[in-house]
């Protein structure tokens, strides 16, 4: 970084994008009220606030404005919409110097910040580029996912830590504790069920295999070192989103449950199916109906109980260092992003879903191969 190590000079990063420097800003809609901008400037003691629609920056009303109108003797209820004027706007990705020239040529106090495809991101200021103490507008909300390798973060426009491939490893683990439960499932079938003289009914039996299948395949999840940088995943984010510095003693003290992990869902999943798909005696609309209003009622605790005591348990040292570090590049790369609202395809794709379901289907391949080349009668 070029920064001017003069202390009686404006301590400013130069060629750096404004995004690192912006600060969020209230915005406003077109259809709300001349009240409603005064007091968000009032409130916030800016001079200029930002109309949106859609998320995208379609005009500014100002102080000029806010004076016309009540010089002209206009009801205060009446929409910005009638009032607006062009907004003086910077891209997240233009530089500092870029900045500084803009400032100069229109003297206007504030410049908006936007993408590429003009939402709103934030405001800067003048000051706001003199401050060393930059608090860059961060994105309102992070995914990711723990590999063997590392943390991933995404907003589903950029991502941020390991690469794509060690989603696929995610993939692999997964599959790999999966199959070592159905392996104990059918074992258990094998040797107990099956052989025992008192003939356990078919439902109880099927109940106990599938225990079994899945007791080892959430002890798999709580032993494997994937568990703590799931943890250092999950408490990274909730620093990201709090606005929080991505300092060890912070992340550490942050939650390892998050509201939305994929463990959640996949409670929601067992939920339902298995009170749905089980033989309990009653039809299935029945069934369907019980399974739904549990499911509803009781996922999302079900599914923290799980990311608490099963799915996570406290980082390392090492694992909370390389959700830091994943972090810190998810944040550089996002304060570059020409964009920041990803298209549908982009969230899919960034997500690393894909790359998952990819590394679990090439291990299936693997697994089946070994399978048919050997004759070995496993449980697929």
């Amino acid at each position: 970084m070029d920064r001017d190590e003069s202390p009686h000079n404006v301590l400013m990063i130069r060629n750096r994008p404004v995004a690192e420097f912006a600060q969020p800003v209230p915005a406003i809609f077109p259809e709300d009220s001349i009240a409603r901008a005064a007091r968000a400037m009032r409130e916030h003691d800016i001079s200029l606030v930002p109309v949106v629609k859609d998320g995208r920056l379609v005009g500014a009303f100002g102080g000029v404005e806010l004076a016309r109108a009540l010089g002209d003797d206009v009801d205060l209820s009446s929409p910005v919409a009638d009032f607006l004027v062009p907004a003086p706007f910077i891209r997240r990705f233009d530089s500092t110097i870029q900045c500084l020239r803009m400032f100069d040529e229109s003297a206007v106090p504030i410049l908006m910040v936007v993408d590429a495809s003009d939402v709103l991101c934030g405001m800067v200021t003048p000051a706001m580029l003199a401050s060393d103490s930059r608090e860059p507008i961060r994105p309102s909300s992070v995914g990711g996912m723990a590999t063997p390798f590392g943390v991933y973060l995404t907003t589903g426009m950029v991502s941020g830590g390991v690469s794509k491939w060690a989603l696929m490893a995610t993939g692999s683990v997964m599959f790999s504790l999966l199959f070592l439960g159905s392996l104990a499932g059918n074992w258990v079938d094998q040797h107990f069920i099956q052989n025992n003289l008192t003939r356990i009914p078919a439902g109880i039996a099927d109940a106990i295999v599938t225990g079994v299948s899945l007791s080892i395949f959430l002890l798999g999840l709580r032993v494997i070192p994937l568990a703590g940088t799931h943890a250092a995943e999950h408490q990274v984010v909730h620093a990201i989103e709090r606005g929080e510095e991505l300092r060890p003693e912070i992340v550490r003290r942050m939650p390892r449950v998050h509201p939305r992990c994929g463990t959640n869902l996949a409670a929601a999943s067992m939920l339902f199916l298995g009170i749905a798909g089980s033989d309990w005696g009653f039809d299935f609309e029945t069934r369907f109906l019980v399974g739904a209003v549990t499911t509803f009622l009781l996922w999302r605790p079900l599914g923290n109980t799980l990311q608490q005591f099963v799915t996570t348990r406290p980082a390392t040292v090492a694992q909370l260092e390389s959700g830091i570090r994943s972090g810190n590049d998810l944040l550089e790369k996002f304060s570059r992003a020409q964009e920041v609202t990803p298209n549908v395809f982009a969230r899919i794709w960034n997500s690393g879903l894909l790359h998952v379901i990819a590394g679990s289907s090439l291990t299936y391949l693997v697994v089946w191969s070994i399978a048919k080349l050997t004759g070995w009668d496993i449980p697929l």
